[in-house]
């Protein structure tokens, strides 16, 4: 039977493949090779639908809310940063080694900039987005007890995935976290030369029973876009990972919805994912 230990060791082999931006690029450079960033490369193909899936309880409602009016940058700026400080959260409840530097003071720097308000008047705007809900005057501490409430909800997630009855034994299955040093040559036959791309996996589980090893994208966005099944797809087609399925965990505050790609039309996203890699490699290179 396969273990964590292996699939690090077998898969994992190391990397010389840095994080740089080139032309205003993200991307990841091997010797004088720069492979473009799966986002980057999503970011730049124009879905006809883009939005698709089943909504959820945002982490705060826009509903009856007068959005034109009534600073809605704020929440949005809010919301995003309470996404990846749960990243950060989990990161480190996963790694032993790895220790967050995204202090309270450091929040409150990345929500008040001049463009955005002091921090009363995003708290106002908080208290009015969720009217029946408590929210602490501290910017930073209501920051941290929502990413908090959204990594456990993470947490219950990966337990379900692989049938574990506590987030510890889950933990056990953790093969990577916040893998980044992957890159895929697009074909075997070099017809478009070296191209390739790079990207960054959220989580790889190993499922202890079946021994399947579960890529896991983590999203906190309400709604699963096309954009971001693009985007799992492309992590699952590193040739570098023996990956047997990928799914997208969306997490809330008090819920989380596990979305398998194999519900996706997965061919066709990772074809319009490729042409768009290739124009992207072929222009920084």
């Amino acid at each position: 039977m396969a273990s964590v230990e292996f699939h690090r060791e077998v898969n994992f082999p190391d990397s010389d493949l840095r994080a740089v931006q080139k032309d205003g690029v993200w991307c990841f450079k091997r010797g004088e090779t720069y492979y473009p960033s799966v986002n980057e490369i999503v970011q730049r193909v124009p879905f006809n639908h883009p939005m698709e899936g089943e909504l959820h309880e945002p982490l705060f409602p826009l509903e009856n809310y007068d959005r034109s009016v009534e600073n809605p940058e704020r929440v949005r700026e809010y919301a995003g940063l309470v996404g990846r400080t749960a990243h950060l959260n989990l990161q480190e409840s996963l790694e032993d080694d790895y220790r967050s530097t995204h202090k309270r003071d450091d929040i409150k720097v990345q929500l008040l900039d001049p463009n955005t308000g002091t921090e009363a008047e995003v708290v106002s705007t908080l208290k009015d987005y969720y009217p029946d809900r408590f929210i602490f005057d501290d910017l930073a501490k209501q920051a941290q007890s929502d990413a908090r409430d959204i990594t456990s909800r993470v947490k219950d997630a990966l337990c379900d995935l692989i049938d574990a009855e506590t987030y510890a034994a889950a933990k056990m299955q953790v093969i990577r976290c916040e893998h980044a040093e992957t890159t895929n040559f697009l074909n075997e036959e070099h017809k478009h030369g070296d191209a390739g791309y790079a990207g960054r996996i959220d989580l790889l589980l190993l499922h202890p029973d079946t021994e399947e090893v579960i890529l896991v994208e983590i999203k906190t966005s309400k709604r699963v876009t096309n954009a971001s099944k693009m985007q799992t797809v492309a992590l699952h087609q590193l040739d570098s990972l023996d990956i047997n399925s990928a799914v997208i965990v969306r997490a809330g505050r008090n819920d989380y919805r596990i979305h398998e790609a194999d519900e996706w039309a997965e061919r066709r996203l990772y074809n319009r994912f490729k042409a768009e890699a290739i124009t992207l490699f072929q222009e920084i290179n």
